[in-house]
Formats: structure tokens, sequence, C-alpha cells
């Protein structure tokens, strides 16, 4: 890019900026989505186990919040692993394509899905929540409106590749936080004995 800070960008800069900050903030939420789909296969894996972690139980309940009627097993069938698996899985991916965004206010439905304390969640993730809310905030200005026109009050002139590097950069990292925190609330409710852990590690 040929302008420096502090002048003034070119439209065609403008225009390169917003297709970057567009691809980037889907790229992002691709990852997100594969984050929690990975959770809930990893949770699933686990329902045949003789013990199971807390998460598997709140993944049971709330896939019974969602799941349609025609998908629900008889608990006495003892059928709930091939329901949360199988049928209720491909019900689960259904679920992620319609969430588009990776505001709060859509990773919180991606965390009902999967029965998360959104409380918990939220609380120990509140400043990578931040950073994604702002994120997509400036890609929905970028996304939806020509950098050609003064309509964009979310992406400023004063915003420059730095500043949009800087916004991606922190997204990513809160990305990762959430894939860690999703990892780490297991490995905490594993049993204290020397079978092992959930892993069977």
């Amino acid at each position: 890019m040929e302008t420096v800070f502090p002048d003034p960008l070119k439209d065609e800069e403008r225009a390169q900026i917003n297709a970057y900050l567009v691809l980037a903030h889907a790229v992002l939420e691709e990852y997100l989505e594969d984050v929690f789909t990975a959770h809930y296969d990893r949770l699933a894996g686990w329902l045949t186990a003789e013990m199971v972690p807390l998460e598997c139980v709140r993944l049971v309940y709330a896939v019974r919040e969602w799941v349609p009627n025609n998908l629900v097993v008889d608990y006495k069938s003892r059928q709930i692993y091939q329901q949360i698996a199988k049928s209720a899985r491909k019900e689960f991916e259904k679920q992620v394509k319609r969430n588009n965004g990776i505001k709060p206010a859509d990773i919180q439905k991606l965390a009902k899905l999967v029965g998360l304390d959104w409380k918990e969640f939220e609380d120990a993730l509140n400043l990578g929540l931040a950073d994604l809310e702002h994120l997509g905030v400036k890609r929905g200005s970028a996304g939806h409106l020509s950098p050609y026109t003064d309509k964009a009050t979310s992406l400023q002139s004063i915003d420059y590749p730095d500043d949009i590097r800087a916004w991606v950069d922190a997204g990513c990292d809160a990305v990762e936080s959430i894939e860690a925190y999703l990892d780490g609330l297991v490995r905490s409710q594993q049993p204290l004995s020397l079978i092992g852990d959930w892993d069977g590690n």
C-alpha cells in the first residue's frame, strides 16, 4: 500500500482494506465453528464411557432442547450415544451453518448448542469476546457498504492497515482462547485415578 499515515487512503486502498477485513472475518468464523464442532464430537465420543465429564451431561440436555422431536430417543432404549453422535450431529451441523458471525451473540448460540455455562464462559473470556464484538462491527460496515460511500459509520478514514491487522490479530487470539477454554473444561473435570484421563492417556 502506497499511502503512509497520516495521509488519507485512496479509494482503491480502502477497498483493499475492506476486502481483507471481510475475508479475515470469514476465516475466523469458520475456525470458530470448527472449534465448537470438535468440542461436540469430543463430548459425544465419551458418552459410551463408564464415567463421563459433566460437560457430556450438559451436552445431552442441551441437545434435547434443540433436536427435532422425531429424532428424540427414549431414555430406556439407552441409545443416547447414537442420537448425539449420528442423528443429532446432522442437525447440529445445520444449526452451526445458520450461525453467521463472531460477535458474542453469535458465539452464545454455538455455546447453547453444546450446553456450555454461558456465564462462566463469558466471565473467563470477556476480553476476547469484546475483541470479537469489535471486529464483527467493523466487518459489518466493510462487508455491506462500499468504501466509496460516506454511509460506513464503523470504518473511518483514520483506520489504516495496521489498525485492521491489530483487530484481526486480536480476533485470532480470542478464537484460540475459546478453543483452549473448551479443551481445558473437560481436562479440569477428569477423575483422579490411575486409569488415565478422559482420552484414556
